[in-house]
């Protein structure tokens, strides 16, 4: 009898952890819509990715601009968010997103000129020539394109990491740890 309830506690504690992620997931994603997150690179927010508009607002903004220079002549005129104020907050809200090339640097150089290039439809070697980082973790063309494409999607799902599996296993005393983003 003891066996049978340990066995049920764990079932219930995976479902129980099961509903709690998919809780947070979703609270995660919603909330990447707002204001304090942003999942994508359209920085005026008028749904085009636009190498003459969000590569050079972000470019800008890596170089240190603010204000009124940080935006003269680089909002969309259909933009949704044109002031510096908007473009600012969420250009900060993409945060480490933006360290396209993973080492740990915002930099103008080589994260703001791959976007750059990027949203100009550059890919493979005239991506990335002279660019990236000499202590980036993700330097090659095609896990930067990889990287791009994700940047480059409206509205995307969360993606999610796992430090470990999510069988349920008879025995099994721990289920494991996700993070979403």
């Amino acid at each position: 009898m003891h066996l049978l309830s340990m066995r049920l506690i764990k079932h219930i504690t995976f479902i129980f952890l099961s509903v709690v992620l998919l809780f947070s997931t979703s609270f995660v994603y919603a909330s990447s819509n707002g204001s304090n997150t942003l999942s994508h690179i359209d920085i005026d927010g008028n749904e085009d990715f636009d190498a003459l508009t969000d590569g050079l607002l972000i470019l800008r903004n890596l170089f240190g601009l603010s204000g009124d220079s940080a935006i003269a002549g680089a909002v969309a005129g259909d933009a949704v968010y044109k002031t510096p104020e908007e473009i600012e907050s969420r250009i900060a809200a993409l945060g480490v997103r933006i360290d396209i090339d993973d080492n740990g640097e915002l930099d103008a150089l080589t994260d703001g000129l791959i976007i750059l290039r990027y949203l100009f439809g550059l890919t493979g070697d005239t991506l990335t020539a002279n660019v990236v980082a000499d202590n980036a973790q993700r330097s090659s063309a095609s896990a930067i394109e990889s990287y791009m494409t994700q940047l480059t999607i409206l509205n995307a799902p969360p993606s999610f990491t796992s430090s470990s599996s999510f069988s349920a296993d008879e025995n099994q005393l721990s289920i494991g740890t996700v993070t979403a983003t």
